[in-house]
């Protein structure tokens, strides 16, 4: 039996304890912008988003499975693919608790109006997260390589009953459909991240206007577009259809490919969270406000747990 003098037991403890203090670490990054649509401010405020997911990824970024290295290679850009997938899921696992900027240049580019700042800043970043036993959920997606037009060509027509409907072309684009299954009760919320057309934005798609009811019974599936039992008279309740003996809410979450793009494909993520309670989110977040809320839900005593999937949509060519 080994003995240790309580002198040696403190120091040991000092000694762990001042190896998981953060440490400050000199980090820089480079955003390119159109002066057309950017003002340099504006791109400035860029780099130093980039600078502060840089940091936090190297701190809390977590290594992709080869199922996420797999779809990224469906992209035209897999090794963009994998920086904003380690940026996702790393978000809201560490906070930055110094900053100072060391350096920042601005300069002109090769090509015709194009910019770029560049940010070098020392940064140090605390890592947080907590787990809950048994406060888990399975999540699927029916697919994770989805095809779609790209959205510019749905022609919405109005009839003579003001009642809106997109022509046949739409219905050719995939469905995206998810799958909970909860090991205990909770409520779901579902935010959309979309990098190819905008990082700095995260947008709740679940729970919406037309499908508000987010509870999730534990050990049941829970599917968005949510489904619903049959009633006494044997019917499905007001908005609702009946599909396999399952009562479906009446819409679909139909994929385009966004406007405006050169690219054949793009990636798109959906962030589900898990809530004991009902928490209020809002409707749409920025990056930095969207890492900050799920911080908050960290630093909290309600129980949380929070999922991230990967999917692709390949844009189908319209003069084929």
């Amino acid at each position: 039996m080994i003995k240790y003098s309580s002198y040696t037991i403190f120091f040991l403890i000092l000694l762990i304890s001042t190896s998981l203090l953060a440490k400050k670490r000199l980090v820089e990054d480079t955003y390119i912008f159109s002066i057309s649509t950017e003002t340099t401010v504006q791109g400035c405020e860029g780099a130093e988003q980039k600078v502060k997911e840089k940091a936090i990824r190297e701190v809390a970024g977590e290594t992709l499975n080869q199922k996420l290295i797999e779809l990224c290679q469906f992209t035209e850009d897999a090794d963009e693919c994998i920086i904003h997938e380690r940026t996702i899921r790393s978000l809201g696992r560490a906070k930055i608790t110094y900053w100072e900027e060391i350096e920042r240049k601005v300069v002109r580019t090769k090509k015709v109006g194009i910019y770029q700042c560049t940010i070098k800043a020392r940064v140090e970043v605390k890592k947080i997260g907590k787990v809950y036993p048994g406060f888990d959920f399975k999540l699927d997606l029916n697919d994770y390589n989805f095809k779609a037009y790209p959205v510019q060509l749905m022609d919405v027509i109005t009839n003579e009953d003001k009642i809106t409907a997109t022509t046949e072309i739409s219905k050719i684009n995939d469905v995206l459909e998810i799958t909970v299954k909860p090991l205990e009760d909770m409520f779901i919320t579902v935010f959309q991240w979309r990098p190819n057309v905008n990082t700095n934005k995260f947008e709740k798609i679940f729970p919406n206007v037309i499908d508000q009811n987010n509870f999730a019974k534990k050990n049941r599936k829970f599917t968005i577009p949510s489904s619903g039992d049959l009633n006494e008279s044997n019917t499905c309740p007001e908005g609702h259809k009946l599909v396999n003996k399952i009562c479906q809410r009446e819409y679909t979450l139909r994929l385009w490919f966004p406007a405006d793009l050169e690219s054949k494909t793009v990636q798109e993520n959906l962030w589900v969270i898990g809530t004991e309670e009902n928490y209020t989110f809002d409707q749409e977040y920025s990056f930095l406000d969207f890492s900050k809320k799920i911080i908050e839900l960290n630093e909290s005593s309600k129980k949380f747990r929070e999922k991230q999937e990967l999917y692709v949509i390949r844009k189908i060519d319209p003069s084929k």
